[in-house]
């Protein structure tokens, strides 16, 4: 385009420079001069048009560099196996942890990837008097493993990675005493749980959305003490991120969780940020709510070797989440656990002591009752999610203040 306008220019200035003499020859100089003023109108518009075109040129270059990069850039060099460590803080029904994984691809196309991610991780105790499952205290040590086996691949423009993975989720689990001062002395059990998930995944250089479906399988309900007996959760979610830069993505999901005989059904919300310190290193912090668990705040950090083959070529996949995300980790690994007292409604009292059922955390660290019981088993009081202390003082007689 430009050379043409160039080309024209040069064609109007010998145009208007030959004009004086074809006026001595033909005598019409005012017909010529009007022609003349017609032919520089036109140049002074195509030197304009030329001006406009190159500003447009110039700015769009950057932009059409940064495409040519991505076009550019060879799955076989970006999507190599990487493995590191993972640690995370207790949240909703997950424990404390820190392990290892990796990721293999299996095949690596043009624009897609067959992978396998693993991972093992140790669960460590929760903190004191505040348990990750409601009212049993998890004790450490266990060891829970991961696996998805993907496929994940490029639109055209490679403007947006989709994936899909499903896999399988192990979580053996060793339990201590209880949060609500009932005494479980001598009848703490180990459980075992299970769960098999399938997960959807886009992600763009600037969004990002996740759904997944988390299904336990097995021995779902399993006695943890003499009091208590703990469930995996269905848990079914859907979050959607924003990459605010390149390494910092911002997300707010929705989920809904139901099983533990009913106890924990609900809907739940949960946000994240999480920010990719130096190449391979991610640091993160959650909040969730739902009516089961309430407020919890976990964190996680994650730290990955290996990848593309030189340095240059794995900060050039950082600067590209459409690209990173080839070979990221697939999240929601961990089997949800919530725990309720032995038969729900229908539970009859113990005569070994006094206890409480469906507890509730409040802001001042007392408990809210459903079912106070004494210690002739007798039921003394039942309230929609409240109770009441007996005449006896039953709740100070079991460690409430």
């Amino acid at each position: 385009m430009l050379r043409h306008l160039s080309l024209g220019l040069l064609a109007s200035a010998i145009s208007v420079a030959s004009l004086p003499a074809i006026a001595q020859e033909d005598g019409g100089a005012a017909l010529l001069r009007q022609q003349r003023d017609k032919l520089l109108e036109q140049i002074e518009q195509l030197k304009q048009r030329k001006e406009q075109l190159e500003a447009q040129i110039s700015g769009s270059a950057q932009g059409k560099d940064d495409a040519f990069d991505l076009q550019e850039i060879s799955l076989n060099d970006a999507v190599k196996f990487n493995w590191g460590f993972q640690g995370a803080l207790q949240g909703a029904g997950t424990p404390n942890q820190a392990g290892i994984g990796g990721f293999l691809p299996l095949s690596v196309g043009e624009n897609s990837v067959w992978f396998l991610d693993a991972l093992a991780n140790a669960n460590f105790s929760d903190y004191e008097n505040n348990s990750s499952i409601i009212n049993t205290d998890v004790a450490g040590t266990t060891i829970s493993t991961s696996s998805r086996l993907g496929y994940r691949w490029l639109n055209g423009d490679r403007s947006w990675m989709y994936g899909l993975n499903a896999g399988y989720d192990s979580r053996p689990m060793n339990t201590g005493g209880t949060d609500t001062g009932i005494n479980v002395s001598g009848t703490e059990k180990s459980a075992f749980f299970q769960q098999v998930v399938v997960n959807a995944e886009a992600v763009s250089n600037d969004w990002n959305l996740n759904a997944y479906a988390l299904i336990p399988i097995g021995d779902t309900e399993q006695d943890l003490n003499s009091f208590y007996q703990g469930g995996a959760l269905n848990t079914y979610g859907l979050d959607v991120g924003y990459f605010i830069t390149p390494e910092l993505n911002a997300s707010v999901g929705y989920y809904y969780q139901n099983g533990d005989l009913g106890s924990a059904d609900g809907s739940g919300v949960l946000g994240r940020v999480a920010y990719e310190i130096s190449n391979g290193l991610t640091a993160g912090v959650n909040i969730s709510y739902d009516e089961a668990f309430e407020t919890r705040v976990s964190a996680d950090l994650k730290v990955r070797f290996g990848g593309a083959s030189t340095t240059a070529q794995r900060k050039e996949v950082q600067q590209q989440p459409v690209i990173n995300a080839l070979t990221s980790s697939p999240r929601n690994r961990d089997v949800r656990v919530h725990d309720i007292i032995f038969g729900g409604d229908d539970f009859e009292c113990e005569t070994k002591g006094i206890f409480v059922f469906g507890t509730t955390r409040q802001p001042d660290g007392k408990r809210e009752f459903n079912i106070v019981c004494s210690v002739q088993g007798n039921v003394k009081q039942v309230l929609e999610g409240k109770g009441s202390v007996d005449d006896q003082g039953a709740i100070q007689a079991n460690g409430f203040d």
